[in-house]
């Protein structure tokens, strides 16, 4: 009786899978990725999808790849968080599958996160786990930013989780959002440009009694690294800018404006070092990396939001 009743939710969680969600998207100079990553997803399904002032074909593309698609093209570049925000305030659907484009997700999987969704209706976020194309897994959990300071920073030696299990941060590159969750705990910070957004929306969420989980027996494909067809340089510009910049947002956002501070004269130093060790040996790529720390450290240190960066316009 209970297998029979198990089968049935199964069945009918795929019968009526596609009036319960819609798939939201961000895509900034992505035409190069949009043919794989909708091969997977099913057509006719409600998608909303944010460019952000791409300089390649990614609008066209998305016109030619899911004419189904309803597309919000941005004038600039606003940052992930925003954009995503542009597109789930639309979202009428009881949940939203978030989907970067540098991932291919079967239409399978996000059945499988409706029926896990409906079995724990506390959980605001449900993620599969992300697999490299070569096979390897992705760590797509952790505990929360701050408590996961104190744990080695090498862990290779860890084993990943055999059954689901419900964690201080999970992976939103591709995941299900409960609606009802983010409506009454906010969608993402609009001052974090890149980088971190998804820290701050999983510790607001639990900090609200929700839970986040990842179910490891679900699996989507990450292409890393290739969200953006963007010069290499100017990719590891952009990234450890904001990296650097909203990691000190949230401190001081979560413990205080003196402890934002106190980090950022602190990483300050540690990257200008670095900057300088990079410079006497004339390694480029750290040459490029150490800078954009320092600036992006700088830039927070000074009060400027993270949409100043010249990467965050481009």
């Amino acid at each position: 009786m209970h297998a029979d009743k198990q089968n049935a939710l199964t069945s009918d969680a795929k019968l009526d899978a596609s009036d319960r969600y819609t798939v939201v998207m961000v895509t900034y100079n992505s035409a190069h990725l949009l043919d794989r990553c909708f091969e997977r997803l099913r057509g006719g399904v409600s998608t909303l999808i944010v460019d952000n002032a791409s300089k390649d074909k990614s609008v066209s593309k998305i016109r030619e790849v899911a004419p189904h698609a309803s597309i919000l093209v941005n004038g600039f570049n606003e940052g992930f968080g925003k954009a995503a925000n542009r597109a789930l305030h639309e979202v009428e659907t009881e949940f939203a599958i978030l989907v970067s484009p540098d991932c291919l997700v079967e239409q399978s999987t996000i059945e499988q996160l409706i029926i896990l969704a409906d079995r724990w209706d506390s959980a605001a976020i449900i993620s599969p786990i992300l697999v490299e194309e070569d096979g390897n897994k992705t760590r797509c959990h952790d505990q929360d930013l701050f408590s996961r300071e104190e744990i080695s920073r090498s862990r290779k030696d860890e084993p990943f989780p055999s059954g689901d299990l419900c964690a201080g941060f999970v992976q939103n590159a591709v995941s299900l959002l409960r609606m009802k969750a983010l409506k009454k705990t906010g969608l993402f910070d609009e001052n974090i440009f890149l980088f971190y957004e998804d820290d701050d929306l999983c510790i607001r969420l639990r900090r609200d009694g929700w839970s986040l989980v990842l179910a490891p027996n679900l699996l989507a494909i990450h292409l890393s690294g290739t969200s953006s067809n963007l010069s290499r340089a100017l990719l590891i510009r952009r990234r450890y800018y904001h990296m650097a910049w909203s990691r000190l947002y949230l401190e001081a956002k979560y413990r205080g404006r003196s402890r934002g501070f106190v980090l950022g004269i602190t990483n300050f130093i540690l990257f200008l070092g670095k900057l300088f060790s990079a410079l006497i040996t004339l390694n480029r790529t750290k040459i490029t990396r150490d800078m954009a720390r320092v600036e992006g450290t700088f830039d927070f240190l000074c009060g400027f939001s993270s949409c100043r960066s010249k990467e965050s316009k481009k």
